[in-house]
């Protein structure tokens, strides 16, 4: 007789600072998870020597698994911990800044079932309980190389909007992202050519175009440490982190490639 978890959950990490969010992570999502014991992977992307094993510590204290890559990125990070993924249901992509307060993963795995959805992700709020993201949207833009970027819906706004907190469809961070079973078996993993950024919407576009729902639920919630002050339009992100936003322009230049001839009009917020 043999016991299969009924989810897994990935969670890339690299870094000193990504050893204390991982243990954040890892804390909270036990303590509001305790009645479904989901089996968990923590990906090093890359760490070495003190940190390494630091964190090699931390998942024998917490009783996870442990993978590591030798910086090779957020899509091979998952790609690898879901390869090595045992749950029933399927396996959640979780950025390591994120802190659970309640049982979000029981939810979205109930919905995944319900709704016959490929991807499903959640309200996800800043520290302050503003919203991080409700959602993603796509936002068009003149005079680029690239036809427009994706941004979340109602950044910022107040938790309780009246669009926040409710189901649709809807693309999907994977910051937190629930990729079910039957995603995996039908259309595989995450495109490891997206350099940086986009790899999380193209899942949820093959998802759909596989005839699986991606799905936004809005009455569960988790916190999400990203930087608030990182920058929305392409510009903003440019004066803030032009580095960054420059890996993000070339993975979104592939992005658009691939996906071209694609109406997104009606991936637009309303």
């Amino acid at each position: 007789m043999f016991a299969v978890p009924w989810l897994s959950v990935v969670i890339p990490t690299y870094g000193a600072r990504g050893v204390e969010l991982t243990r954040k992570c890892i804390t909270t999502l036990k303590a509001t998870h305790a009645h479904m014991v989901p089996e968990i992977i923590v990906v090093s992307d890359g760490d070495e020597g003190e940190e390494f094993e630091a964190l090699k510590a931390l998942v024998v204290e917490k009783e996870c698994g442990l993978a590591r890559i030798d910086r090779m990125g957020f899509a091979v990070a998952c790609n690898v911990g879901m390869t090595l993924s045992n749950g029933a249901l399927g396996v959640a992509l979780v950025n390591n800044d994120i802190e659970f307060t309640e049982n979000t993963l029981q939810i979205l795995g109930d919905v995944s079932m319900v709704m016959n959805a490929g991807t499903v992700g959640c309200l996800l709020l800043y520290p302050d309980e503003t919203i991080q993201h409700a959602g993603v949207v796509f936002v068009p833009v003149e005079n680029q190389p690239i036809p427009g970027y994706f941004d979340h819906k109602l950044r910022g706004q107040n938790k309780l909007h009246v669009d926040a907190v409710v189901m649709r469809d809807s693309l999907v961070t994977g910051a937190l992202m629930l990729v079910s079973r039957q995603y995996m078996e039908r259309v595989g993993n995450l495109d490891e050519r997206y350099g940086f950024s986009a790899e999380d919407i193209d899942c949820s576009l093959r998802g759909i175009e596989a005839g699986l729902q991606s799905i936004y639920v809005g009455y569960t919630s988790a916190i999400h440490h990203e930087g608030a002050t990182r920058g929305k339009t392409l510009e903003e992100k440019m004066k803030l982190a032009p580095d960054i936003a420059e890996k993000e322009s070339q993975s979104l230049q592939f992005f658009f490639q691939r996906w071209v001839g694609m109406d997104w009009r009606k991936y637009m917020a309303r």
